[in-house]
């Protein structure tokens, strides 16, 4: 398991998937009768614990896409005060 920029950048894409879900869930007036809390607290739980272990599996299969992680990897590699852009975002 391993962090990086891709594996970062997908959780917070996935989480932003099961959040509007969660959403979705909690607005509509008749799901209250079809999903029980255990579902949607579960459902907080997995949001949760996506977004604080954003990892990638060595078996992971990556899909380049060069448009727009190279601008992203070339801003987290830039440097502030001395210090990575992307370790700066990591200890705020």
């Amino acid at each position: 398991m391993h962090i990086s920029a891709s594996s970062i950048f997908i959780t917070l894409l996935m989480a932003l998937g099961m959040i509007l879900l969660f959403y979705v869930l909690i607005q509509k007036k008749k799901t209250h009768l079809l999903f029980r809390t255990d579902l949607l607290i579960l459902l907080a739980m997995i949001i949760w614990g996506r977004l604080f272990l954003p990892v990638e599996f060595p078996f992971t299969i990556t899909i380049a896409f060069s448009a727009l992680m190279n601008p992203l990897q070339a801003l987290l590699n830039s440097m502030v005060f001395g210090h990575r852009f992307g370790e700066v975002i990591m200890i705020l």
